[in-house]
């Protein structure tokens, strides 16, 4: 396919790409850590891990699919993309203290 769009589509497309390799960065962090927990805590987990794959790569799609629309149907995927980063985002931030809750109970994991 040909890729289609404007420039601030462009420039849009981007700038969400970065927050989103951002958002994969957090998740790779906290895979890496939670691979050194054991127990009931590492099986939580890998729950969480499956969550946040599935959502990161729901978000990840719509963005690529943004590059190949222009007028409304850009402007229904681009909602389709931001409700997806915002909703991979809240994941991250409800898991957050669970993680870090782990962490202090472990404190061997760094």
């Amino acid at each position: 396919m040909k890729k289609i769009g404007s420039e601030n589509e462009e420039t849009y497309q981007k700038t969400m790409e970065a927050h989103l390799s951002e958002l994969v960065g957090k998740v790779s962090q906290f895979q890496e850590r939670a691979e050194k927990v054991g127990g009931d805590v590492k099986a939580e987990f890998n729950k969480w891990k499956e969550e946040l794959s599935v959502k990161q790569g729901l978000a990840a799609e719509r963005l690529d699919n943004l590059k190949y629309v222009t007028g409304d149907i850009w402007k229904n995927l681009r909602e389709g993309f931001e409700n997806s980063t915002a909703d991979l985002k809240e994941s991250i931030e409800k898991a957050l203290p669970k993680i870090e809750e782990a962490f202090v109970i472990n404190p061997a994991i760094t």
